[in-house]
């Protein structure tokens, strides 16, 4: 079975195991033998599927032209080849890669098992904690910040005793997004990562990005306690607006009301959010962001690709994300299977939303189209600035 994963995965693997029973006790240090099955010091989350359109992304971006234009024979073959494979029904592409943990529990000794991951050799900084399935000796570790070093130990009950392996260290690739896997769910990225013109990098985990949660493939158990847990989610900003016939689960709290903040917007997206109304629920939700104790949120619509990929490619744009990275991460919302259609620059509407930001803001830069949208909305300089200082690194 191990050498069955091994060939299967090139992972970080570990002949031990780990966990603590209660969660403020101290556990008992105890040394375990540790292998590093890929030789790189730095982990890269990407599936190789992943890698394969990102390289043909970065070849063919600029051939990505109008519908129309698609549809002609001239259009590159590359071009038609990574338009085809993102639109491959049922192929799903939004999870990062995981490193799979074993460890050996010969004669199931080791109790309420657990790995354990932090950014800091102490854990108490951006600590995430993955359990594994019922009678496996095993677990996939995921989701994890991109361009971190990480701290990592297993913790287990053994006798009634607390006790936890020696720490190992290992760190991630820079890579964005930050794919995120929420059981359940599709297109879950972090907003953070990117970096911008100035140099400065938009700090990770603190806004997210992806699906509902509560649609007809609702998360599963798993998936919620990777909001709440590991994520440390606080507020839902949910866009899909009132509930209807064909989507009674718009408008619903999708996570536990007495641990998370639901807040509704009937949002719209692409060239429709210039009318009053929409200005007015942009400038809200701009706001509430801003707001102490908010973050970290999960921002979503129903598919996370239009009204969350509107008002993401805007606070991109706010925060001076270069403009070939801003429409990369709002093409790769094509990347999963539950909401699949055009999310490219040349799609209809998302052409008539960039024309509409030039003309009613007057602006040629798209970093300045960005924000004097936001200051039309009714958004102050002092917000703007505060949200900058929210978001970049120093």
């Amino acid at each position: 079975m191990i050498r069955k994963m091994l060939s299967s995965f090139a992972l970080l693997v570990f002949s031990c195991a780990a966990l603590l029973a209660g969660e403020d006790a101290a556990p008992k240090e105890e040394n375990c033998c540790l292998l590093l099955s890929d030789d790189s010091p730095v982990i890269s989350q990407r599936t190789g599927l992943q890698n394969r359109l990102y390289e043909w992304h970065d070849r063919v971006a600029k051939m990505l032209k109008s519908e129309d234009e698609m549809k002609k024979d001239d259009v590159p073959d590359e071009a038609k080849k990574w338009m085809e494979l993102m639109h491959t029904e049922g192929l799903e592409l939004s999870r990062p890669k995981p490193l799979v943990c074993l460890w050996d529990n010969r004669g199931g000794k080791k109790q309420a098992i657990r790995v354990e991951i932090a950014e800091d050799k102490d854990f108490r900084t951006g600590v995430m904690s993955f359990r594994p399935e019922k009678g496996h000796d095993s677990v996939e570790i995921h989701s994890m910040k991109s361009g971190q070093k990480y701290y990592l130990r297993l913790r287990w009950t053994e006798d009634q005793a607390g006790k936890c392996s020696q720490t190992l260290t290992f760190s991630t690739a820079a890579e964005c997004p930050r794919w995120i896997r929420v059981d359940g769910v599709s297109n879950v990225r972090d907003f953070g990562g990117w970096k911008t013109v100035s140099g400065k990098r938009i700090r990770q985990g603190l806004l997210f990005r992806g699906g509902q949660i509560n649609g007809p493939r609702p998360a599963t158990p798993s998936g919620i306690e990777m909001l709440l847990d590991n994520l440390k989610v606080k507020t839902d900003i949910d866009l899909r607006g009132v509930p209807s016939a064909k989507r009674p689960y718009n408008g619903m709290p999708a996570l536990p009301e007495d641990r998370v903040k639901h807040h509704r917007f009937s949002l719209g997206g692409y060239a429709g959010i210039f009318i009053p109304k929409q200005r007015a629920l942009y400038k809200d939700v701009f706001r509430l962001i801003i707001q102490p104790g908010v973050l970290p949120a999960y921002i979503h619509c129903v598919g996370g690709a239009d009204r969350t990929g509107t008002i993401i490619f805007l606070l991109q744009g706010v925060l001076k994300v270069p403009e070939e990275e801003m429409l990369r991460a709002y093409e790769l919302t094509s990347m999963f299977s539950f909401y699949r259609g055009n999310r490219y620059r040349g799609r209809k509407a998302f052409m008539a939303f960039r024309q509409q930001l030039r003309e009613q803001t007057g602006e040629t830069d798209l970093h300045k189209q960005c924000e004097k949208y936001f200051l039309d909305c009714g958004v102050t300089p002092d917000e703007i600035a505060a949200f900058r200082k929210i978001f970049l690194e120093d």
